[in-house]
């Protein structure tokens, strides 16, 4: 997947773009994760490019993007993470019940790129949200409190959006799922150390003991077997992000590895000897070979 991403990098959604797809584009990757605010939030949207899809929610693809973005992109992405972060503080002070993320989505969707410049802006926008009685008053309220027009597609946009974004934020809420992923993936590139539990290494146990109890406060067992036994069985059907997929049979009988689940069958873990902390897709042929369960901690 790196490879056609790195080839895409250059054309893809860091201008408010006219073409319908690099506009979706624009918001799939804002909230997809090349900033740490937006890191757990992965949305997937699949862009043809070439004949080929491209993911823009996967690891490697945001990546790619990251790492092949013009001086001006990554100008205009530190704006969008300032106007993000700007954003939520008004929230958090005046309007605290009111999920962010929607607050992200109809951002993204409807006025970036749009918005004029005032002493008031994110006061007025964050007020859109505050008293709403549901989608529509807000709708009703952006167009009345900054004079937009918004369209049929507008709408859905922000309806598609934010119905991917509440399936990738998992089996917990967004603060909990957010911490989570945060420290897993602060954890990427350490090594792994059969019995090692961090801050250094970790082995497979000790990596998912580390992130629950760093990132969730939450203290769970030591071992992969234990682990999976303190965990409610979840049927593949139903896993989220932030359940633990585990493995048997690997270096011994039995339960044996595990992972912290993250959505579009990629997982976060620790591998084995001489390998390091790393994103790895469920689907791979040995570990679907392997697989054993989904959990989830209550």
């Amino acid at each position: 997947m790196a490879a056609p991403a790195a080839a895409v990098a250059a054309k893809v959604a860091v201008e408010v773009a006219r073409d319908k797809r690099l506009r979706t584009a624009v918001i799939a990757i804002a909230l997809g994760g090349i900033f740490l605010l937006f890191a757990p939030v992965v949305l997937i949207m699949s862009i043809a490019e070439g004949g080929a899809e491209i993911d823009y929610g996967s690891t490697e693809v945001i990546a790619a993007l990251a790492a092949n973005m013009t001086d001006e992109q990554k100008e205009k992405m530190e704006y969008i993470d300032d106007v993000m972060k700007k954003l939520q503080a008004e929230r958090d002070a005046n309007a605290p019940d009111v999920d962010f993320i929607k607050i992200q989505v109809f951002y993204l969707c409807i006025l970036y790129g749009k918005e004029k410049e005032s002493d008031t802006f994110y006061e007025d926008f964050i007020g859109c949200f505050a008293d709403a009685k549901d989608d529509g008053e807000v709708f009703s309220n952006i167009e009345d409190v900054f004079g937009v027009e918004l369209t049929k597609e507008d709408r859905q946009d922000v309806a598609e959006f934010y119905a991917k974004s509440a399936e990738r934020r998992g089996a917990m809420g967004d603060g909990d799922f957010n911490n989570l992923i945060a420290i897993a993936e602060a954890q990427l590139g350490k090594p792994y150390v059969f019995g090692a539990a961090g801050p250094d290494s970790f082995d497979c146990s000790g990596f998912v003991q580390y992130c629950f109890l760093h990132g969730l406060g939450k203290s769970v067992p030591r071992t992969a077997e234990a682990q999976q036994a303190a965990c409610k069985a979840v049927k593949k059907s139903a896993r989220k992000p932030g359940d633990l997929i585990f493995f048997q049979n690997t270096y011994k009988t039995g339960v044996s590895h595990v992972g912290i689940y993250i959505g579009e069958n990629t997982m976060i873990h620790a591998p084995g000897s001489g390998d390091v902390v790393k994103y790895s897709k469920v689907t791979d042929r040995y570990y679907v070979k392997h697989f054993h369960s989904y959990g989830r901690f209550e």
